[in-house]
Formats: structure tokens, C-alpha cells, sequence
């Protein structure tokens, strides 16, 4: 399997951080434990993100094979509400209710990005 498999995913199958769990597993052979917030609670979401940046995650260059933290949410424009997967320094792999699992080049959401990081 290779991440382009994901490609058309259903959200409900798979939501934003499953998404980027499952591109780590394939791609870094990492298994990375599932989110405990439910996708559609933005402040549970962030504050799971901010405890988990502090202990699993760093900061890193934006690169190929990292994730992309983005204040998605229009309804909570300060904090980070989504993830992504970056396939190449240009485009992301993520996934919305509407669209299912899409990559789409990153400058349609780099204004969005909170930071990009790597699982430790």
C-alpha cells in the first residue's frame, strides 16, 4: 500500500489525524496512538494537539513526509483544528467531510498553517 491508495478515502472512514496516523504507518513504519478528540470538537481537538506537540511531536521544516498543523476552522480561526500530510513540499494529502481523502497543493492552505511537524 502506498498513501496514493488513501486517495478518495470517505472522511467517515477516516478523518484528518487517522489520515496522517495511517501516511506515518506506511510511510515511516510508525504507529502513532489515535486522537482522543472527536474531529468536530475544535477546542477538544487543540488542546489534545497542544499536549501532544509538547510530548510526541516537533517542529520541524516544511518538507516532504511531515504533518501540517492548520487553523481550519473559520468558526476558531486561532487554533489548530486540522491536519494534513505533506507528500511533497508543494501538496497535501488530507481529508474534509466534503471532499474525502484529496491532495491539493499546499498554497491553497499554507495562510491556514499553524506549523508542520514530525512523531518522534
Amino acid at each position: 500500500m502506498t498513501i496514493r491508495d488513501l486517495i478518495g478515502t470517505p472522511f467517515p472512514q477516516m478523518d484528518c489525524f487517522a489520515l496522517v496516523r495511517k501516511c506515518y504507518e506506511i510511510e515511516h513504519g510508525v504507529i502513532i496512538p489515535p486522537a482522543r478528540a472527536p474531529h468536530d470538537r475544535a477546542k477538544m481537538v487543540f488542546n489534545e494537539f497542544l499536549e501532544e506537540i509538547s510530548k510526541h511531536w516537533h517542529r520541524v521544516e516544511k518538507r516532504k513526509g511531515v504533518c501540517v498543523a492548520l487553523r481550519y476552522d473559520m468558526n476558531h480561526p486561532k487554533i489548530v483544528t486540522h491536519f494534513g500530510y505533506m507528500i511533497d513540499e508543494n501538496h497535501i494529502l488530507h481529508t474534509t467531510t466534503d471532499t474525502g481523502a484529496i491532495i491539493e497543493p499546499l498554497s491553497n492552505y499554507e495562510k491556514l498553517a499553524e506549523g508542520y511537524y514530525d512523531y518522534k
